[in-house]
């Protein structure tokens, strides 16, 4: 979670310095203010808040929102409730579902070094009241669904700060 909070907060920045400076290279000083003020605000905003700040400021959707939040649950069930699933962390059908990446392996080359695949979803759910576990595999693919996360916000800050460029020249 670490990694995906910093992601965020690292993304935010520099979306804060891309609207300010309207994708100049040249950063004012006001502008350096402006991006910190708004970055204050958004490190101490809570996890699902920091998603809608994306949102709201830059137009900027992130693709696994619900698994990141879902894996947040997680680890608050971890952390503070001994690994049992409460009702504080279950959506309106009882559930605590995360939508984990997995990759499909589409074919093989007659080289077992091409292999043409792509990211699957993969559901794991569970009740209040259960006991969160997570298989080795099942760990690999949190890492994986982070790195896609990472990945899709990272290309849409890159678009943002693109399309920013594109409207000032």
């Amino acid at each position: 979670m670490n990694l995906t909070v910093t992601a965020l907060n690292n993304a935010n920045f520099f979306l804060a310095l891309v609207k300010e400076t309207k994708a100049n290279s040249q950063v004012s000083p006001e502008a350096q203010n402006a991006a910190r003020q708004a970055q204050q605000a958004f490190v101490s905003a809570q996890l699902d808040q920091k998603f809608n700040k994306l949102e709201q400021e830059y137009g900027i959707m992130c693709e696994l929102e619900d698994s990141i939040t879902s894996l947040g649950f997680c680890l608050q069930a971890l952390v503070h409730q001994k690994g049992i699933v409460k009702d504080a962390q279950v959506d309106k059908n009882g559930e605590l579902a995360i939508e984990l990446k997995a990759l499909k392996v589409l074919s093989r080359g007659a080289d077992s070094d091409q292999v043409k695949g792509r990211l699957v979803d993969q559901r794991k759910v569970m009740k209040e009241g259960d006991l969160i576990r997570f298989s080795d595999i099942e760990l690999q693919l949190v890492l994986v669904t982070i790195a896609s996360f990472a990945d899709a916000l990272f290309k849409s800050v890159s678009h943002y700060a693109k399309s920013v460029k594109d409207q000032a020249d």
